[in-house]
């Protein structure tokens, strides 16, 4: 059996509101760049077609392409972060294989750990102490 896929319709009004956020406006903020009521806005981002005149509209007062409301799909970016996080994954997993397999050369795996030794952490408290204590001296006198 053929399995029919039927093409998701890109939502102009959820593009506006995700380039609106984007760009840290308001409803308030675009409604007076196109000099209509922050309600109009409201409307305008649960519609799913918008016309072209109002497109380039909003675009003008956004600063944005009219193509972007007209073609951009949230799911291609998330299918498109989904599997670039599932490359890493498995290039992380590989080279955790490959450490317990005693293969790594040195500098082949970024480290993103920081230590910090116990007596380095000792001596910063205590100079922090006797600073304190010194503080409180002084606000003594």
């Amino acid at each position: 059996m053929e399995e029919i896929q039927e093409e998701k319709r890109i939502h102009h009004g959820r593009n506006v509101k995700l380039a609106r956020s984007w760009k840290n406006m308001t409803q308030n903020d675009l409604a007076e760049k196109l000099n209509v009521y922050q309600t109009d806005i409201s409307s305008l981002e649960k519609e799913e077609i918008i016309s072209d005149e109002m497109l380039d509209k909003i675009a003008m007062a956004m600063d944005v392409s009219p193509d972007f409301f007209k073609n951009f799909k949230p799911d291609a970016v998330m299918k498109t972060y989904n599997q670039q996080n599932d490359i890493n994954s498995a290039k992380d997993a590989n080279d955790t294989i490959n450490v317990w397999q005693g293969e790594v050369e040195v500098g082949e795996l970024q480290q993103n750990t920081t230590n910090y030794p116990l007596d380095k952490v000792t001596e910063l408290y205590e100079r922090l102490l006797a600073e304190k204590d010194k503080q409180i001296e002084q606000l003594k006198k």
